[in-house]
């Protein structure tokens, strides 16, 4: 297998149609080759997918994969899918707008809206024809890939280049301000009143009273102190994580009435808002 040259942003060949292939042209082996050179490509970046325009070939062809991904570490794992001649339809008109990268526009970060749920056919690779409901970030990068093998980038998609944002600059900046946005946003159209919390020292005079305490494991708060306040004034604690450091954050699960990921806690934020946790 080899590590193959990703073509970045304003080479033409992103901008270009990618052509169809034939179950007989699917099992040739040098498309195989070519598809075992994609994975490895794909891994060696880092990617959560890869089309074939990526990598200078305009062939239907895309591999999709995410396990552990440091670049998406709150994503969740989407097994290894090598997705040829995809059509993509969408099976709700409900569009969210999520962060995307792309391994052809290094380093840059875009709020991008996409549908939330998809059907995905397409041939593996074995030439057989399959058919799979995506949702969620699974979802977003199926249609992400297959723009790509449209001749089209994320950038297309946006609806605010403001957001555009260099990925130091995006961390800093960006990535907790829009989360947090999310939350008070939810929260408002729950109709549930809300409080932040910056330190342990504001958690112990604000405890008592909340319904809930919902915590971040990943923002290096004084933890001990957190949990302390929270289990004296028996307000249950709702943390959330990553997947990547979801091992890390392991030994405060247990004070924890419910731990999810950040994905699963805006998908399930409403209801949580409203109903709470069990202590």
């Amino acid at each position: 297998m080899a590590i193959l040259k990703v073509a970045r942003l304003g080479h033409p060949v992103l901008r270009q149609q990618a052509q169809p292939l034939s179950p007989e042209e699917i099992r040739a082996h040098a498309t195989q080759e070519f598809i075992d050179d994609m994975i490895e490509t794909m891994r060696e970046y880092d990617g959560a997918g890869l089309a074939a325009n990526q990598v200078h070939t305009l062939k239907q062809v895309a591999v999709i994969e995410v396990q552990a991904n440091p670049r998406y570490p709150e994503a969740p794992e989407i097994p290894l899918t090598v997705v040829i001649n995809p059509v993509v339809t969408p099976l709700t008109d409900e569009m969210e707008e999520g962060w995307e990268g792309c391994l052809s526009v290094p380093d840059m970060r875009g709020l991008v809206p996409r549908y939330t749920a998809v059907r995905l056919e397409y041939h593996d690779r074995e030439g057989q024809l399959q058919s799979v409901v995506a949702k969620d970030f699974f979802a977003r990068v199926a249609q992400h890939e297959t723009d790509h093998l449209n001749g089209h980038v994320y950038l297309d998609r946006m609806r605010d280049l403001s957001t555009l944002a260099h990925i130091a600059e995006w961390q800093k900046y960006w990535l907790d301000l829009f989360f947090v946005a999310r939350i008070r946003e939810t929260a408002r159209l729950a109709g549930v009143p809300l409080g932040f919390a910056r330190s342990a020292e504001e958690v112990e005079k604000r405890v008592v009273g909340p319904r809930l305490v919902l915590l971040d494991l990943t923002g290096g708060f004084e933890y001990e102190r957190v949990f302390a306040a929270a289990e004296s004034a028996k307000v249950p604690v709702l943390a959330f994580t990553t997947h990547a450091l979801a091992r890390e954050t392991q030994p405060w699960h247990a004070r924890c009435a419910r731990v999810v990921t950040k994905e699963t806690l805006t998908a399930e934020l409403p209801s949580l808002l409203r109903e709470g946790v069990a202590p």
